[in-house]
Protein backbone atom coordinates (compact mmCIF):
# COMPACT_ATOMS: atom_id res chain seq x y z
CA UNK A 1 0.00 0.00 0.00
CA UNK A 2 0.87 3.54 -0.78
CA UNK A 3 -0.36 6.50 1.11
CA UNK A 4 -0.65 10.44 0.62
CA UNK A 5 -1.15 12.33 3.47
CA UNK A 6 0.20 15.47 5.85
CA UNK A 7 0.78 16.19 9.55
CA UNK A 8 -0.59 19.83 9.72
CA UNK A 9 -0.11 22.17 13.25
CA UNK A 10 0.63 18.05 14.92
CA UNK A 11 -2.59 16.47 13.10
CA UNK A 12 -2.04 13.54 11.02
CA UNK A 13 -4.88 13.67 7.64
CA UNK A 14 -4.99 10.52 5.79
CA UNK A 15 -5.97 11.79 2.03
CA UNK A 16 -5.33 8.43 0.53
CA UNK A 17 -4.29 4.57 0.68
CA UNK A 18 -2.91 3.38 -2.86
CA UNK A 19 -3.04 -0.69 -3.75
CA UNK A 20 -0.20 -1.55 -5.26
CA UNK A 21 -0.36 -4.43 -8.06
CA UNK A 22 2.44 -6.37 -8.02
CA UNK A 23 4.03 -9.57 -10.14
CA UNK A 24 3.76 -12.99 -8.14
CA UNK A 25 6.60 -14.34 -6.02
CA UNK A 26 9.48 -13.80 -6.10
CA UNK A 27 9.76 -10.79 -8.52
CA UNK A 28 7.50 -8.63 -6.84
CA UNK A 29 7.84 -5.94 -9.62
CA UNK A 30 5.31 -2.86 -9.12
CA UNK A 31 3.13 -3.06 -12.04
CA UNK A 32 -0.17 -0.52 -11.06
CA UNK A 33 -2.33 0.96 -8.97
CA UNK A 34 -5.85 0.75 -7.69
CA UNK A 35 -6.77 4.16 -5.98
CA UNK A 36 -8.67 4.18 -3.70
CA UNK A 37 -7.23 0.70 -2.00
CA UNK A 38 -9.31 -1.77 -1.55
CA UNK A 39 -10.09 -2.00 1.89
CA UNK A 40 -12.86 -1.40 4.61
CA UNK A 41 -13.19 1.20 7.09
CA UNK A 42 -11.84 -0.66 9.77
CA UNK A 43 -7.84 -0.89 8.07
CA UNK A 44 -7.91 3.09 7.21
CA UNK A 45 -8.07 3.39 10.92
CA UNK A 46 -5.47 0.94 11.69
CA UNK A 47 -3.36 2.79 9.22
CA UNK A 48 -4.62 6.03 10.75
CA UNK A 49 -3.54 5.68 13.84
CA UNK A 50 -0.17 3.63 13.04
CA UNK A 51 1.31 6.40 10.73
CA UNK A 52 0.10 9.09 13.49
CA UNK A 53 2.41 7.41 15.92
CA UNK A 54 5.36 6.72 12.97
CA UNK A 55 4.95 11.00 12.47
CA UNK A 56 5.19 11.61 16.47
CA UNK A 57 8.20 9.46 16.85
CA UNK A 58 10.17 11.28 14.03
CA UNK A 59 8.65 14.83 14.92
CA UNK A 60 7.46 15.53 11.63
CA UNK A 61 5.20 18.30 11.10
CA UNK A 62 3.77 20.55 8.52
CA UNK A 63 4.47 18.59 5.93
CA UNK A 64 2.99 16.26 3.16
CA UNK A 65 4.27 12.67 3.72
CA UNK A 66 5.02 9.26 1.62
CA UNK A 67 3.92 6.34 3.36
CA UNK A 68 4.75 2.94 2.09
CA UNK A 69 3.69 0.03 4.36
CA UNK A 70 2.37 -3.93 4.24
CA UNK A 71 -0.91 -4.98 5.62
CA UNK A 72 -0.34 -8.57 7.32
CA UNK A 73 -3.81 -10.29 6.73
CA UNK A 74 -2.10 -13.31 8.50
CA UNK A 75 -1.69 -11.38 11.76
CA UNK A 76 -4.21 -9.34 12.81
CA UNK A 77 -3.73 -6.13 9.85
CA UNK A 78 -0.96 -5.89 11.15
CA UNK A 79 0.70 -2.36 9.91
CA UNK A 80 4.22 -2.45 8.41
CA UNK A 81 6.22 0.34 7.72
CA UNK A 82 8.42 0.09 4.73
CA UNK A 83 8.99 4.13 4.30
CA UNK A 84 8.12 7.12 5.96
CA UNK A 85 9.36 10.68 5.21
CA UNK A 86 8.08 14.04 4.83
CA UNK A 87 7.95 14.47 0.67
CA UNK A 88 5.61 13.61 -1.87
CA UNK A 89 4.59 11.03 -3.43
CA UNK A 90 6.70 10.08 -6.96
CA UNK A 91 5.85 9.67 -10.65
CA UNK A 92 3.13 11.99 -10.58
CA UNK A 93 1.47 10.53 -8.15
CA UNK A 94 0.73 13.27 -5.96
CA UNK A 95 0.12 15.83 -8.92
CA UNK A 96 -2.05 13.35 -10.75
CA UNK A 97 -3.49 10.46 -8.83
CA UNK A 98 -4.40 12.22 -5.58
CA UNK A 99 -6.78 14.56 -7.08
CA UNK A 100 -8.11 12.37 -9.65
CA UNK A 101 -9.23 9.77 -6.96
CA UNK A 102 -10.02 12.38 -4.13
CA UNK A 103 -11.07 15.46 -5.20
CA UNK A 104 -8.19 17.40 -3.30
CA UNK A 105 -5.43 19.57 -5.27
CA UNK A 106 -2.23 17.69 -3.28
CA UNK A 107 0.19 19.98 -4.49
CA UNK A 108 -1.31 23.20 -3.48
CA UNK A 109 -1.98 21.42 0.26
CA UNK A 110 2.20 20.93 -0.07
CA UNK A 111 2.78 24.27 -0.58
CA UNK A 112 0.40 25.64 2.64
CA UNK A 113 2.91 23.63 4.46
CA UNK A 114 5.76 25.14 3.61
Amino acid sequence: MKNQEQVINGKFVLTLVREKLLTSLPYRQEVGYISPARIDNNIFKLIEQEVNIWCEILKLNNCVIHVDLIINNTYDNAIIPIEISGRPSGLMRSSFMTPYSTGINFCRMELKCN
